[in-house]
């Protein structure tokens, strides 16, 4: 996939990526979420366009739980170790977890599941919200990890608990489905962790190290599976709308096929015109030409570039 997200706030960009492969995102709320996207490009993978766009605001990301945090390195490490304590109870069931605009923290953590001897959280007011297929556990973990805390839970998951501030992450286990990237996987994390512990039974690699090393491996093998690039003629895209400057768009689309885009200083101005960006399983090189007809430039598709000119 490709996105163009310049220009929009970070929520949104981070949204427009996600929502469209239904990816479930959980924001730092210590991230400012309102900051303008000027990162050019993204892709050619999801994960790879999210964790570009997270970067470019000093963020990291990780999936853990149907979830993919995104925030400062402290605190994805941290979220990502209590979540990974966590023991589901056999009524456990995975739901979808939702509620409006101008919510509380104090009524997501109530339209989860009751808290008992729990503290107020602090007042805040969060923008709507939607977790697919996460487990109430799960839930109740993330509204938490927004104030530095962790629940408790009992064996009567998921409730009652008690909340208790989260202790600094130290090591944690995780379960890989290694199926026949076990060597690669026990590779990459004895370079970035000697000293860590690893068992293998069957197709699962159960990994002792710490979040941080987690969060790296994971990066790292989904880096190793990126595809390569569309071929103009043939891939098919569907591009939601959206209005941006034709050669931020001309830029964006030209990067997603592997090319580079001139833009002949004759044609510059009209490059600067906004531009509607829009399609449903239509070949780059239509959308491209959509672009250009819009713009009232020319397109000359190049080995290596796209040339733009009056």
């Amino acid at each position: 996939m490709t996105s163009i997200v310049d220009g929009q706030p970070f929520r949104q960009g981070l949204h427009r990526i996600a929502d469209e492969a239904m990816i479930n995102i959980w924001l730092d709320r210590r991230v400012d979420p309102s900051r303008t996207i000027r990162v050019g490009p993204v892709g050619p993978t999801v994960f790879a366009a999210l964790e570009k766009l997270a970067a470019s605001h000093d963020c990291v990301i990780t999936p853990i739980d149907n979830v993919l945090l995104v925030g400062r390195a402290t605190w994805v490490d941290q979220t990502l170790s209590n979540l990974l304590a966590i023991t589901p109870s056999n009524n456990s069931r995975a739901t979808t977890i939702k509620w409006d605009d101008l919510t509380t923290p104090q009524e997501a953590l109530q339209n989860v599941t009751q808290p008992t001897n729990a503290p107020d959280l602090p007042y805040d007011l969060w923008p709507a919200a939607m977790l697919r297929a996460v487990t109430p556990e799960v839930s109740i973990t993330l509204i938490l990890a927004q104030f530095d805390a962790k629940p408790q839970f009992s064996r009567t998951q998921p409730a009652p608990f008690q909340i208790t501030r989260s202790p600094k992450p130290t090591t944690a286990s995780r379960t890989y489905l290694a199926g026949g990237r076990s060597t690669e996987i026990r590779d990459i994390v004895a370079e970035l962790d000697p000293k860590h512990k690893a068992k293998l039974a069957g197709t699962q690699l159960r990994i002792q190290t710490s979040p941080a090393i987690h969060r790296q491996l994971v990066s790292r093998l989904l880096k190793n599976q990126q595809p390569a690039g569309p071929d103009p003629d043939r891939d098919t895209f569907t591009v939601r709308k959206m209005t941006t400057s034709a050669a931020n768009a001309f830029q964006q689309l030209a990067a997603s096929a592997g090319k580079k885009c001139v833009i002949d200083p004759a044609a510059a101005n009209a490059c600067q015109q906004q531009v509607t960006v829009e399609g449903q399983d239509i070949t780059l090189k239509t959308l491209i030409s959509r672009i250009a007809q819009q713009a009232g430039v020319q397109v000359t598709w190049q080995n290596d570039s796209i040339l733009i000119t009056k």
